[in-house]
C-alpha cells in the first residue's frame, strides 16, 4: 500500500485520483483480498479500522461546523461518519422533524440556489441560506465543498492519513502473524 507524500493540499490528491476521494490507498483492493483469503473475520477488523478513520474525520468536520456558528453550529450533529471494508466516509445524515436542528443540515452544508418557504416572497437582500456549493468541487479543498466539512478534512488530511497507514499496519501485523 503507498501514499504519494508531499502534496500538502487534499484538492491534489483528489485531483490525482479522479477527483472521487481525498486520499487513494494503492492497493487497498489487493489487502482485502489477502485480509479475505486468511480468514472471514479480517475484512470485519478492517471495516472497525475504516470506522476509526469515519469518526476522526466526523469529530473534526463537527468541530469545524461548531465554530461557524449560525446554522453550522446548530446542524453540527448531522455530520457522521461511516466506513465499510472498502472506505471510510463523512456525510451528512439529517434527522427530521420541525424542531430538531439537523433538519437543516443539507442546507446548512450544502448550500441552496434559491429562497424557499415563505421567504422565496420577500424582496431580494440578505440571503436566507449559505449560498450553493455546486457540484463540481474537490475533495479536502478548503476553498470548496461542502460548507464546514471540505475545510476541516483538508486541514486535517495528513493526520487522517497517518492514522489510516497506522490502522493498516496494526491490522496486518495481527492478521498475517507467520
Amino acid at each position: 500500500m503507498a501514499y504519494k507524500p508531499g502534496k500538502s493540499s487534499g484538492a491534489a490528491l483528489a485531483s490525482e485520483f479522479g477527483g472521487r476521494y481525498a486520499v487513494n490507498v494503492i492497493g487497498l483492493r489487493e489487502f482485502r483480498k489477502a485480509l479475505k483469503a486468511v480468514g472471514p473475520e479480517w475484512p470485519k477488523e478492517l471495516s472497525r479500522s475504516n470506522r476509526e478513520i469515519a469518526k476522526i474525520g466526523e469529530r473534526v468536520s463537527q468541530n469545524e461546523a461548531r465554530s461557524m456558528g449560525g446554522v453550522q453550529a446548530r446542524a453540527a450533529n448531522a455530520i457522521k461518519g461511516s466506513a465499510s471494508a472498502r472506505e471510510a466516509r463523512v456525510q451528512i445524515k439529517p434527522s427530521s422533524g420541525k424542531r430538531n436542528p439537523t433538519a437543516m443540515a443539507n442546507v446548512a452544508f450544502w448550500g441552496a440556489k434559491k429562497r424557499t418557504g415563505w421567504y422565496r416572497t420577500k424582496p431580494p437582500g440578505k440571503p436566507q441560506h449559505p449560498e450553493w456549493v455546486g457540484n463540481r468541487w474537490e475533495v479536502a479543498d478548503l476553498n470548496s465543498g461542502p460548507y464546514a466539512i471540505n475545510a476541516a478534512l483538508a486541514r486535517h488530511l495528513d493526520d487522517i492519513v497517518a492514522a489510516h497507514r497506522a490502522a493498516l499496519d496494526r491490522l496486518a501485523a495481527k492478521a498475517f502473524t507467520d
